[in-house]
C-alpha cells in the first residue's frame, strides 16, 4: 500500500462511480477525488482506510450532492447543497456550443456581421461570474455567458476573428438559449494569424539543438507517487479541480510544507464594453484545471531525463479518463552556484546548482497555464505558473 496521501487510482474511482450510482440514479459527476485523511493521522503513520469523495448533480435543477465513500466497504455519508453550482464540465462545453449555434436570434446576429456557415463558428462556454440582480432572466440558474469566433478554415486560429457584441445566454442545466444580448455590430477582423503548423511554411534555421542527458540515470527516485532527490521526500498527488499537487513534502527529514496547491486562479477582465464587463474567470474552480490538463510530450513540453506521472479523472456520466503524462518531473541545471578563485594556490572551486521540477500544464480555453514546483538543494521550494497559449482578439 502506498502513502495515504497518493491520489485515487482509476479502480479507486470506478468502485466510488459504482457506489454512488446505486445509492442515487440519473446523476452527473463533477469530480471523483481522494478525500484526504486527517493530517494528525497522517503525521502519526497511522492506518488510514481509502476514503473518496465524489461530488454530483442533476440536469434541470440546481444543487449538488457530495458523497464521502470508503472504499473498503462502501459505506456512504451524504450532504446536500441546495444552491450550489457544479464546475463547467469539459463535456458541457460541446453540448452548450451546440445549443448556442442552433439559436435562431444567434444565427442571426451572426449573419448581420457576415457570418453565415456556422461550420465556422465557435462558441466558448464562459462561466458568468454570478448572479448578476439586473437580469431576471438569470436568477436561480446555473449561467454560461458565451462568446463566439469565426474560422476561415479547419485549422484556422479562431482567436483572431472575434464575432464581437454577440454573446447568447445559457442556462447550462435545461440547455437552453435565454436571450441573445446584441451590444452593437463590430466589423470581424478577417486577417489570419495562425500558429498551426500546416500554416508554418518557414521555421528559424540558425539554431540547433540541445541536447539534455543524464547518461547514469536521473538522481530522483519514483516509487508510485512517492518522490525522493537529494534529500527531499514528498508525495505526488492529482485531481480534477486543482491538477497538481504536493503533499508532505520534508527536507532532511523535516517538514517544510503539509500541503502545496494552486487553490485558485482568478482572471478579472477589465474592460467595460459589451458584455465583456461579465468576465470574471475563477479557472480552477468555475472550470477545473485538472480536468483540462494537457498529455505532456518528450522533446516538447519537457526535455531531457523525464519520469511521466498520469492523471485520472471521472466523466460527466460517471466513465474515466485516463490523461497519459499529466505530470511531468525531471532535474534542470540552474548555473553556478557558488565559485572562488584562490590567487595563492591558483585553483578555483566550482559548484553547479540543480533543481527538481514538477509541472503539468491545462489549457483553459485560448491560455495554457504551466504550474511549476520547483525544489532546490538548499531546501527552498518555489511555485512558479506560467501563461502562455493565444490572446483573444
Amino acid at each position: 500500500m502506498g502513502h495515504p496521501l497518493e491520489p485515487l487510482s482509476l479502480s479507486e474511482i470506478e468502485e466510488c462511480v459504482r457506489i454512488v450510482k446505486a445509492a442515487q440514479e440519473d446523476v452527473r459527476f463533477e469530480r471523483v477525488e481522494l478525500k484526504e485523511p486527517a493530517k494528525a493521522l497522517v503525521r502519526a503513520g497511522a492506518s488510514v482506510e481509502r476514503e473518496a469523495r465524489c461530488v454530483v448533480y442533476k440536469l434541470g435543477s440546481i444543487g449538488a450532492w457530495v458523497y464521502d465513500v470508503r472504499l473498503a466497504t462502501g459505506a456512504t455519508k451524504v450532504e446536500y447543497f441546495p444552491g450550489a453550482k457544479p464546475m463547467i464540465q469539459a463535456e458541457e462545453m460541446d453540448e452548450i456550443e451546440a445549443v448556442v449555434k442552433s439559436n435562431a436570434d444567434f444565427v442571426a446576429a451572426c449573419e448581420k456581421r457576415g457570418v453565415t456557415d456556422m461550420e465556422l463558428v465557435c462558441v466558448d462556454a464562459w462561466s458568468s461570474a454570478g448572479e448578476w440582480p439586473e437580469k431576471e432572466d438569470e436568477k436561480g440558474r446555473h449561467i454560461s455567458h458565451t462568446f463566439a469566433w469565426a474560422k476561415t478554415s479547419k485549422f484556422d486560429n479562431l482567436f483572431a476573428h472575434p464575432i464581437e457584441g454577440v454573446c447568447a445566454v445559457v442556462d447550462i442545466k435545461a440547455r437552453e438559449v435565454l436571450r441573445v444580448d446584441d451590444y452593437g455590430i463590430v466589423p470581424v477582423p478577417w486577417t489570419e494569424i495562425n500558429y498551426d503548423r500546416s500554416f508554418v511554411k518557414e521555421t528559424r534555421r540558425d539554431l540547433r539543438p540541445i541536447e539534455i542527458t543524464q547518461p547514469e540515470g536521473t538522481s530522483f527516485k519514483l516509487d508510485g507517487w512517492q518522490l525522493t532527490w537529494a534529500g527531499w521526500s514528498l508525495t505526488v498527488g492529482f485531481n480534477a479541480r486543482e491538477g497538481l499537487t504536493l503533499h508532505d513534502l520534508r527536507f532532511r527529514d523535516r517538514s517544510v510544507v503539509y500541503r502545496a496547491s494552486l487553490a485558485e486562479m482568478v482572471v478579472p477582465y477589465g474592460t467595460p464594453e459589451g458584455g465583456h464587463y461579465r468576465k470574471n474567470v475563477f479557472d480552477v474552480g468555475e472550470y477545473g484545471i485538472g480536468a483540462l490538463t494537457n498529455s505532456l510530450e518528450l522533446g516538447c513540453d519537457c526535455l531531457g531525463a523525464i519520469a511521466y506521472l498520469d492523471g485520472h479523472v471521472v466523466t460527466m456520466s460517471g466513465g474515466t479518463r485516463t490523461i497519459k503524462n499529466a505530470v511531468c518531473i525531471h532535474e534542470e541545471d540552474t548555473g553556478i552556484l557558488w565559485k572562488h578563485y584562490d590567487y595563492r594556490t591558483k585553483r578555483t572551486e566550482t559548484r553547479r546548482g540543480r533543481r527538481l521540477v514538477v509541472s503539468t500544464v491545462a489549457t483553459v480555453g485560448n491560455y495554457e497555464y504551466g504550474s511549476f514546483y520547483y525544489l532546490t538543494l538548499d531546501g527552498a521550494l518555489e511555485f512558479e505558473i506560467k501563461a502562455t497559449g493565444i490572446i483573444l482578439g
